[in-house]
């Protein structure tokens, strides 16, 4: 499992599966080849219901950003 991070807060989001990851991972910037965190926002999550439905991931996104329009999110192997 991994276990997703919000940085912005620092605390737990939750798990995802490794499919999950790579669904981050193709859909989001990263900077480097070893890169583990993400800047998410609203607009990002919305995208992502839209072209992939009401998945998991998606539900813990939006978890994740409660009132907030923006986080930092880091990704950790267990």
């Amino acid at each position: 499992m991994i276990t997703l991070n919000d940085k912005t807060r620092n605390r737990a989001i939750g798990t995802i599966t490794e499919d999950e990851l790579t669904i981050l991972q193709n859909g989001l910037e990263e900077e480097h080849a070893s890169d583990q965190d993400y800047w998410i926002n609203r607009d990002m999550v919305t995208n992502f219901k839209e072209s992939l439905g009401d998945i998991a991931l998606v539900a813990t996104l939006e978890a994740a950003l409660g009132d907030l329009d923006e986080i930092d999110v880091e990704w950790v192997r267990a």
